[in-house]
């Protein structure tokens, strides 16, 4: 039995991980064994949809500004995330922008999680695939601004039996994680039922 943790760009690699069912089983891991993701003021998905959320979620205001959006995350966004993510140029040298557009989709757990519940309907439910317990906890003010909406959008995935969400009373993204050494942090608590029921 397996529990994820990690704070921002580590909460994305944990969610990479524990949410990605076929990563898992094609390293040999059972899927099953990871039995609760805490992740703390991460991103889960690194698409233009992702960073503008509240604009994408609405398909009419999508077909309007979504364009000018995508514009701005292929010159600007794209830029930051090539350190962060590389590119799938499949070992051909190339880091274009298109390769590297691919990669932050790759990193997106969020689209991955979308992609097999389209899956899902489509085989009318007959999937049903299991994932972890997720406990989502960011700082309620100065934190990135994407938390909150990545945070819905999990809960939208995965439903709200199978999502905790905890914005916390603590103001900045550090501050999100040094907070934890206070064991009256309601994180502690969290942490401590979910590992009780494991």
């Amino acid at each position: 039995k397996i529990v994820l943790a990690g704070h921002s760009a580590g909460g994305h690699l944990a969610a990479c991980v524990g949410l990605d069912r076929e990563l898992l089983e094609g390293a040999g891991v059972d899927p099953d064994v990871v039995r609760a993701l805490f992740l703390l003021s991460c991103p889960l998905g690194l698409r233009a949809e992702d960073f503008f959320s509240s604009l994408s979620k609405r398909r009419w205001l999508w077909r309007v500004v979504g364009p000018a959006a995508q514009l701005l995350y292929r010159r600007a966004f794209l830029k930051f995330l090539k350190p962060v993510v590389g590119s799938s140029g499949k070992g051909e040298g190339k880091s274009t922008r298109a390769a590297v557009r691919q990669a932050a989709e790759d990193a997106s757990p969020l689209l991955r999680l979308a992609v097999l519940r389209e899956k899902d309907k489509k085989h009318e439910g007959r999937q049903q695939f299991s994932y972890p317990f997720v406990h989502y906890s960011y700082a309620a003010e100065k934190d990135f601004p994407i938390c909150r909406p990545h945070a819905q959008s999990l809960s939208d995935l995965l439903g709200e039996d199978n999502v905790e969400v905890l914005e916390m009373p603590v103001e900045g993204h550090f501050e999100s994680h040094f907070s934890l050494d206070d064991p009256s942090n309601e994180w502690h608590a969290a942490l401590q039922k979910t590992l009780s029921i494991m």
